[in-house]
């Protein structure tokens, strides 16, 4: 399916031009035989922080148009997946280099250079990127209400719901979706939350496949309340307090959601031993919906890798980390059983 972005403007005047962010296809996997009446129901999965490609959201987003018999799209949030400018892929080395060199950086590595570089210059970025990634999906919302987007209605009706499966960062955005709804665009949507929405104290983005550790400080000390003194963007500053998503944004991540009526449209689950959204975390912040605490892999490839990942950044312990990602593209052996309890969860949920 294409898409075209028109909320360039919630972007710093930098970013705006990214001719990936702005004009993009994005897969949806249909069930088996055409829709006939067109379906009512459209199932949408958001992606985590620092995606690169669709290839392990795909067996999720198979599996669920299946049991659940709905269209069901993989969604890329802004600069992630194919969003993702073609310049940051043969400046990663360098700048790599560059964020490595600066002192006790750790975690630094060309998968998340470029948006460590980004994030730490300015850390509005990741609630921009979100706001864009909001009012696209709000955009695709009122596409499908209009029977306006060419190829979605011919498989939606016009009173077709959206449904969400938020990973990560993605989960954030779509429960932002839910309680910032003014239009009433999702009324009548639920959302499965996957290792997301803990609060701040149980979020660490420091990954070699995220963020380095001095970005990630930035972007943990920017939102939480301390501010970044280098980062001059009091238009983001202004939103997180006046928008409603910002201030959705920020109940989440103090954990102050009680009273928010989410009761029976959400649910979540996260490994127990997850790195960078912490299981009690997400407990904690999401009172009263129902959360399964689940033995899984890493944060990055729950289905797919046991880990402990890396620390460090190495050379030769990446070509074996890229051997075992390429190898598990699919769901790893190991991880079937738990893949197909969760996937059949959120299947039944939504």
């Amino acid at each position: 399916m294409t898409f075209e972005s028109a909320c360039a403007g919630e972007l710093c005047g930098e970013d705006r031009d990214c001719e990936e962010n702005l004009r993009f296809g994005f897969p949806v996997f249909l069930p088996e035989g055409a829709p006939d009446p067109r379906c009512d129901d459209l199932v949408v999965i958001l992606n985590g922080l620092n995606e690169t490609a669709y290839i392990k959201l795909f067996p999720w987003a198979l599996n669920l148009a299946r049991l659940t018999g709905r269209p069901t799209a993989i969604f890329p949030t802004a600069f992630h997946l194919n969003r993702r400018p073609r310049s940051w892929l043969p400046a990663a080395q360098a700048l790599y280099r560059e964020r490595a060199a600066l002192p006790g950086n750790h975690k630094a590595s060309p998968y998340n250079a470029a948006l460590s570089q980004g994030l730490s210059a300015r850390p509005g970025r990741f609630f921009r990127g979100g706001l864009q990634t909001c009012g696209d999906l709000k955009a695709l919302a009122r596409s499908v209400r209009e029977g306006s987007h060419p190829q979605l209605s011919a498989v939606l009706s016009r009173e077709a719901r959206m449904h969400f499966l938020g990973y990560s960062a993605g989960g954030y955005v779509a429960l932002v979706l839910l309680l910032a709804d003014e239009e009433g665009l999702f009324r009548g949507s639920r959302c499965a939350l996957f290792a997301s929405c803990a609060d701040r104290d149980g979020v660490d983005p420091g990954s070699i496949l995220i963020l380095d550790s001095e970005a990630s400080a930035r972007v943990m000390d920017y939102y939480g309340g301390g501010g970044y003194a280098g980062d001059e963007d009091a238009e983001v500053r202004d939103w997180l307090v006046n928008r409603p998503e910002g201030v959705w944004f920020r109940k989440i991540l103090g954990g102050r959601l009680a009273g928010a009526g989410l009761g029976g449209r959400v649910m979540a689950a996260v490994g127990a031993k997850d790195k960078v959204i912490a299981a009690d975390s997400v407990v904690r912040t999401l009172r009263g919906v129902p959360v399964e605490v689940m033995d899984l892999g890493i944060h990055e490839y729950p289905f797919n890798i046991a880990g402990p990942l890396e620390e460090a950044y190495a050379s030769s312990a990446a070509r074996a980390l890229l051997r075992e990602i390429g190898e598990s593209a699919g769901i790893g052996a190991s991880y079937r059983g738990p893949f197909e309890a969760f996937i059949r969860k959120v299947a039944n949920f939504l």
